[in-house]
């Protein structure tokens, strides 16, 4: 499951910043596997097998990469895998900025709305769409709906951080 998922990652950030490029010209994105240099100083209380690396995620300009961005962190066990996308912001970053995050309460997609989390170990606020599972057999049609909730939010996130 872990290398059907790390395809996924690499897949999902190459299309998304593809679409995303003429309207958006300098979004990018980051796959977590290729910045491990990165998460072993953000994460250094933890040890290397643990580091939070199944996931991909684009920032917004020249906005900070880990203080604001939309991600689409994978939970991966042995057999089975799960993804959420979202708006994820950290609450300092939140508060130094005021940016409002009110709308995105409100946002719906294909007929879903957006929860809001805390995450319990980095405070970090973060607007998803409901959890979806990934299996083998379903790898295309998960991607592309990952594409699809990403670009979506993407677009109406940055309608309320955009460069003034």
């Amino acid at each position: 499951m872990k290398s059907l998922v790390t395809i996924m990652c690499r897949l999902i950030g190459e299309c998304i910043v593809n679409i995303m490029k003429p309207e958006f010209p300098r979004i990018y994105g980051i796959v977590g596997m290729d910045d491990l240099a990165m998460l072993r100083v953000r994460y250094s209380h933890l040890p290397e097998e643990k580091l939070p690396v199944d996931w991909v995620a684009f920032g917004f300009d020249d906005r900070p990469f880990y203080e604001i961005h939309l991600g689409i962190p994978f939970q991966v066990s042995r057999d089975l895998a799960s993804f959420q996308v979202g708006f994820h912001i950290t609450n300092e970053y939140l508060k130094s900025t005021g940016i409002f995050t009110g709308p995105l309460k409100a946002f719906k997609h294909e007929g879903l709305s957006i929860e809001h989390m805390i995450h319990p170990a980095t405070s970090e606020h973060m607007f998803v769409f409901p959890a979806l599972s990934l299996s083998y057999e379903m790898a295309g049609e998960k991607a592309q709906t990952a594409i699809d909730h990403g670009v979506a939010l993407y677009r109406f996130a940055y309608t309320m951080i955009r460069p003034v």
